[in-house]
């Protein structure tokens, strides 16, 4: 196996784990809107540490959400690029 086909696999695998990224970003984003506990407050609680309680269980998910899409993104376009790269070399 040459050098450029290495390549091209390299690419084409990155692009790949980028792919299962974002199928992992919506099922996150699945699971966030399904589950119903998470847009309630907590039993027993006064106000404000429910409403910081509530806060943190709405916020953490949403920022885990962010930075998978993102780094999943990224990911698939590197492997675009690599692939890209390589075809463009040896045609």
């Amino acid at each position: 196996m040459e050098k450029s086909q290495r390549i091209e696999y390299m690419g084409m695998s990155l692009f790949v784990i980028g792919l299962l990224g974002i199928l992992l970003f919506f099922y996150m984003a699945y699971l966030l809107f399904v589950n119903q506990g998470i847009l309630g407050f907590a039993a027993g609680s006064d106000a404000a540490t429910g409403f910081f309680t509530y806060l943190a269980r709405i916020t953490l998910p949403l920022v885990t959400l962010l930075v998978v899409g993102g780094v999943s993104l990224l990911i698939a376009s590197k492997g675009i690029e690599v692939y890209s790269s390589a075809v463009e070399k040896n045609p």
